[in-house]
């Protein structure tokens, strides 16, 4: 028989556990959506006088923000104008986070990327692409993570490998940027990806073209209109 008052008293005695748990956990929740918008001219200012710190919010919505954000740091061009000791320092943060997270959630594939971007501008090329494949197979048929690694590798110069043309055997890193620009020619929203990387890397082109001969003949299609578009003149817009 179920004693008078026991279960309020359970239930009460659980509630309180939780909001103790979120007020334990508010600070650093707050602390990472703070962080997330800051433009990248802020954070590499500060990234002059000391490291930054990434708020341990543990909702993997903040988690995610702060990762993509990461990835506009280290990718975007305010990485290649700025400081090298204030490029050293974002990439040391973006990639203590990104361990972090990989800690509670081992196949965060954009984790794994960051991971890629900070060890390519620390310098360590050799972990850098092993990370970059875990980001790979980890999440090989997201259009947005595969567009944000191509414009790693392309646009950026975040990896310096030879890639196969002619008869020459295509090595793992290889195979999987093609993959990418197969997943990437799904989606209009990322062609334009592909187009940059044409206009940008005239070494590449044979290469690219290659890797989107085997697409669907209708996404083919859909990137050569683009492609002819802007060698017109026509906008094409950012990257993803």
């Amino acid at each position: 028989m179920q004693i008078p008052g026991v279960m309020p008293l359970a239930l009460s005695a659980g509630f309180g556990g939780i909001f103790v748990i979120a007020l334990w956990l508010l600070p650093a929740e707050l602390a990472g959506q703070r962080q997330v918008g800051r433009g990248p001219a802020s954070i590499y200012l500060q990234a002059l006088g000391s490291v930054p710190e990434f708020g341990a919010a543990r909702s993997w919505r903040v988690q995610q923000a702060q990762l993509t954000g990461c990835d506009d740091l280290l990718a975007g061009p305010s990485a290649n104008i700025a400081d090298p000791q204030a490029i050293h320092r974002v990439a040391a943060a973006c990639l203590k986070r990104a361990d972090q997270v990989l800690r509670s959630s081992p196949t965060a594939a954009i984790a794994h990327l960051i991971r890629a971007q900070a060890l390519a501008r620390m310098a360590s090329a050799e972990q850098a692409e092993a990370a970059f494949l875990l980001a790979q197979k980890t999440a090989p048929y997201e259009g947005w993570l595969a567009a944000r690694r191509l414009r790693f590798v392309f646009l950026n110069s975040g990896l310096d490998m030879p890639l196969s043309g002619g008869m020459a055997p295509a090595s793992e890193i290889d195979l999987a940027l093609r993959a990418d620009v197969l997943t990437v020619l799904q989606t209009d929203a990322y062609l334009k990806v592909l187009v940059q990387i044409y206009q940008s890397e005239p070494a590449r082109q044979a290469w690219l073209l290659a890797a989107v001969e085997q697409a669907p003949i209708a996404r083919k299609r859909a990137f050569l209109t683009l492609l002819r578009g802007s060698l017109r003149g026509a906008p094409i817009g950012g990257s993803g």
